[in-house]
């Protein structure tokens, strides 16, 4: 890099001169920096890492634009894209779009079933920014998502969270699938005329599909309580594409990836072909579910369109993990937090041994603190971390509604009378009750930066045929699948399936 001194004389004066306090006068250099900017966008700045300020400001200095009226619109699109893949973005991106780029103006209705609604709802939230910085041709125009359910158990709503979203909408009135084809019959001709384009996004968890039972036949979970909806979510889809045509509706699908292979072929033929395992280069970190992922149009890539930068750090609120996970624990079932909390547990009562992966993940996941030197168990904000929740309003929700215990009677995993001597930290012999709850609820799910990149990737290959005008095969779906099977207490499979 040239000295100040050699920099030509077409470089600004006021970068020139900036450029003479990197990298000793940083302080210098900023408080510059935010002296060409509003005090809004100085605030947005400020509140990231001191090194990312820095770096901000001096890849300014590098732009070096001859209008400095331009620093609040450049660093502005700066900061957006920073927000996007962090999960703090703003209800509004600028539009990073050329002049001469002819734009896609795609009216979309995502239809979500199954699965917990938190991560349904972070995930959609950030589906047209994601979109939008991947596709400068496009504009996505979303009409109110649906959810069905569009609540959990805990007692979080769609309704709740997109509201503390802010710039989202929910379809209010339909929350089921009896509503659902309503919906469909009463609009079917405004979607002709309006050219709108729908992916489902179907979610079975590790709890909907699995079974140990050794005498009824593995298909048998999928005509269970649990995940019946799936054929109620199939014929959806096909009522629909009768109407207004194959190509036009995209399908997402989701499944833990050790389920029953049998189970993955009955998936496959209602919900498209599996995204194969070297196609599926969407994974954040060794502890966070990911997903087996079908879809239709078929033959997608699931690759990175997030950046999670915290996913990787060995430091939170001042406790010290040894490393991060190298390998997948593949037995962790139904994920890695629930199997911890249940280690734990196992360990303090010594009910039986341990489990070679209840011993691996243990041992892992023990975090010491900086400053006392204790030692305790990963707790549920390195989950949040994990699952890439950190920075979105889940956290706050759930520590709302399920705080942490803090200080516990181990033997009870519920809170300690302050002042007893025998309590304990949480994490430390176990966890409390409400983290517990906690860690089944975040293993109820996949890592939502997966997700997103899965529906982006979905919705970048049906763009081929929106857009573009392709036609192939990558509509085709198995004719023989049964959408039409109705599945229920009076279910013909139910004799035989269970409940």
């Amino acid at each position: 890099m040239a000295a100040p001194s050699q920099v030509e004389s077409t470089t600004p004066i006021w970068s020139t001169r900036l450029y003479g306090y990197w990298p000793a006068k940083k302080s210098q250099l900023l408080g510059e920096f935010f002296a060409m900017l509003s005090p809004a966008v100085s605030a947005r700045v400020q509140i990231l890492p001191p090194q990312t300020q820095a770096s901000l400001a001096f890849g300014y200095i590098l732009a070096a634009p001859a209008d400095t009226t331009k620093a609040e619109e450049m660093v502005t699109s700066w900061l957006d894209r920073v927000d996007i893949l962090e999960l703090r973005g703003p209800g509004s991106l600028v539009s990073l779009k050329p002049d001469n780029t002819t734009t896609f103006v795609l009216s979309l209705q995502v239809i979500v079933s199954g699965g917990s609604v938190a991560p349904a709802v972070l995930s959609v939230f950030l589906l047209p920014r994601v979109m939008e910085q991947l596709r400068s041709d496009l504009v996505m125009s979303l009409l109110p998502t649906i959810y069905i359910p569009d609540d959990d158990p805990g007692g979080l709503t769609a309704s709740l969270l997109t509201t503390k979203l802010g710039g989202m909408q929910v379809n209010a009135d339909v929350r089921s699938f009896d509503s659902l084809l309503h919906f469909f019959e009463n609009n079917m001709q405004q979607f002709v005329a309006t050219n709108t384009k729908f992916i489902f996004v179907n979610t079975l968890g590790f709890a909907t599909v699995s079974d140990t039972s050794q005498t009824r036949p593995a298909t048998s979970v999928l005509h269970g309580n649990a995940a019946r909806w799936v054929w109620t979510a199939a014929k959806a889809s096909a009522i629909l594409r009768n109407s207004i045509g194959d190509s036009n509706v995209a399908e997402l699908t989701f499944a833990p990836t050790h389920v029953h292979h049998d189970v993955a072929v009955s998936l496959s033929a209602l919900f498209g072909g599996p995204v194969s395992s070297q196609n599926m280069m969407s994974e954040y970190n060794k502890v966070a579910n990911v997903p087996l992922v079908f879809s239709i149009p078929s033959g997608c890539s699931v690759s990175k369109c997030c950046r999670n930068s915290s996913c990787g750090d060995l430091v939170l609120d001042g406790w010290n993990l040894r490393a991060q996970p190298e390998s997948r624990w593949e037995n962790a079932r139904p994920g890695v937090a629930t199997v911890l909390s249940t280690a734990l547990s196992v360990q303090l009562f010594q009910e039986r041994s341990l489990t070679a992966t209840e011993s691996q993940v243990v041992h892992a996941l023990r975090i010491v603190h900086s400053s006392t030197g204790e030692t305790r168990h990963c707790s549920r904000e390195w989950f949040y971390r994990w699952w890439g929740f950190l920075n979105s309003p889940l956290p706050k929700f759930w520590d709302d509604t399920k705080p942490c215990g803090r200080m516990i009677v181990a033997v009870t995993g519920l809170p300690a009378t302050p002042g007893i001597l025998t309590a304990s930290p949480c994490g430390k012999e176990r966890f409390c009750r409400t983290c517990e709850d906690v860690h089944q609820l975040i293993d109820g799910g996949y890592h939502l930066f997966t997700v997103v990149d899965s529906m982006a990737s979905v919705l970048n290959k049906a763009l081929r045929t929106w857009k573009d005008g392709v036609r192939d095969d990558a509509w085709g779906r198995d004719a023989a699948a049964d959408r039409t099977h109705v599945c229920g207490p009076d279910c013909s499979h139910h004799a035989v399936h269970g409940q």
